[in-house]
């Protein structure tokens, strides 16, 4: 009898848990969300993961508080969400290096690329390595060859994936390219447009300048050409074997609930749909929306790619 009474109780339980959790998810969310944000507050990254949160507050009658944190290309918003509470009521917004690069290229990363559940990736970088139009380049070749007769090049870029590029760029046509650290894309245009340095390797805040005629998009680090610049070769149609692919997307502490990922990776794709937000997105910072990434895609591309990373780190 004591037997069947302790089972009874116990499916007693089980099942009074099972209702609050059920309820709990029901009512999500019950109080504001906080939004980690890896970018200083007011540039092009920041004011995109406001747009979206602030739309999301619009359609669904949430609350968001958006805070920044900044520091080592997106590191410290992504150790700050690891050691969150995973309750669905801490997220971060970066670009998806800061998840798939940094602790791999970083012995001393408190975090790991499996670390988190990633929501979804709305918009994917336009990334290219830009020069001014009177230069005379039309591509990396011609950087290069210019490059060998005058000693090398100045590069500006910013974050550890571009770093990466510039290296692999470097060593492939046997040049050297100095690197200058700036401070956003904005830096780097300011950069290149006030002729202080040669190249820049940039996230769409070149695209009005190529339009203008100002600029030139010397190849594009993704591995397909892009809609924005469909003329432009990649990087490896020139003969360099560097590809990367980076988003901007949204993540949440590993472990929390799937139901609440998947209503958070469902606000934020209906956010997208806004007129106003894809107009920042394509008209403004020149972003590519047509290939956005759910949960699992989004949780496969970040460990995988990780896993590429590592790979050709020991070559």
């Amino acid at each position: 009898m004591k037997k069947i009474f302790q089972t009874m109780l116990a499916a007693v339980v089980l099942g009074i848990g099972a209702l609050a959790a059920s309820a709990s998810y029901a009512d999500y969310p019950t109080k504001p969300i906080n939004l980690l944000v890896a970018y200083t507050a007011g540039g092009g990254a920041d004011v995109f993961a406001r747009k979206i949160v602030s739309t999301i507050e619009e359609q669904k009658g949430w609350k968001f508080v958006v805070q920044s944190a900044t520091g080592a290309s997106g590191s410290v918003m992504a150790t700050k969400l690891k050691y969150a509470k995973p309750d669905g009521y801490t997220i971060g917004f970066a670009a998806s290096g800061a998840f798939y690069l940094n602790p791999v290229i970083n012995d001393k990363s408190r975090y790991q690329p499996g670390d988190f559940t990633h929501l979804a990736a709305p918009a994917e970088l336009q990334m290219a390595v830009v020069s001014l139009s009177e230069r005379g380049w039309k591509n990396l070749d011609d950087m290069a060859a210019y490059a060998k007769e005058n000693g090398g090049l100045s590069v500006a870029l910013q974050g550890e994936e571009l770093k990466q590029a510039a290296e692999t760029i470097a060593q492939h046509y046997g040049i050297e390219l100095r690197q200058v650290p700036a401070k956003g894309g904005a830096g780097s245009i300011a950069q290149i447009m006030g002729k202080h340095i040669d190249l820049g390797i940039i996230a769409g805040a070149h695209v009005k300048y190529v339009e203008s005629g100002d600029m030139v998009e010397l190849g594009v680090l993704t591995n397909e050409r892009t809609a924005l610049s469909p003329n432009v070769m990649t990087l490896k149609e020139q003969g360099v074997d560097y590809v990367m692919r980076n988003y901007f997307q949204f993540s949440a502490p590993k472990g929390v609930s799937q139901d609440i990922a998947e209503t958070l990776a469902q606000a934020i794709q209906d956010a997208m749909q806004s007129a106003e937000v894809r107009e920042l997105a394509v008209e403004r910072m020149r972003l590519d929306v047509t290939k956005p990434l759910g949960p699992n895609a989004l949780q496969e591309f970040i460990v995988q790619t990780s896993k590429n990373i590592a790979v050709q780190m020991k070559r």
